[in-house]
């Protein structure tokens, strides 16, 4: 387990058509940013602490890894399987 490593989160929201006579629901795309030698496995447990706020995260998916960076698109962390 690593702790206190440096990464960064962006937020993109996405508005999706819904059929409804209301409302559009709004989703929220994350993605993490994280050093490309750190080794984070799919449906594992992130927390992360970015501007004063503490989110969970597990991250899901393949990783797009760079010679900079790495890119995991997390997912919100709703409890182990």
């Amino acid at each position: 387990m690593a702790e206190k490593l440096p990464c960064r989160l962006s937020f993109k929201s996405k508005t999706v058509a819904m059929p409804s006579e209301t409302v559009s629901a709004v989703a929220q795309g994350v993605r993490l940013f994280i050093a490309p030698e750190i080794t984070v496995k799919n449906g594992s447990k992130v927390t992360v602490t970015q501007n004063g706020i503490t989110t969970e995260y597990a991250a899901s998916g393949v990783p797009a890894v760079y010679i900079t960076h790495q890119e995991i698109m997390p997912e919100p962390f709703r409890g182990w399987a």
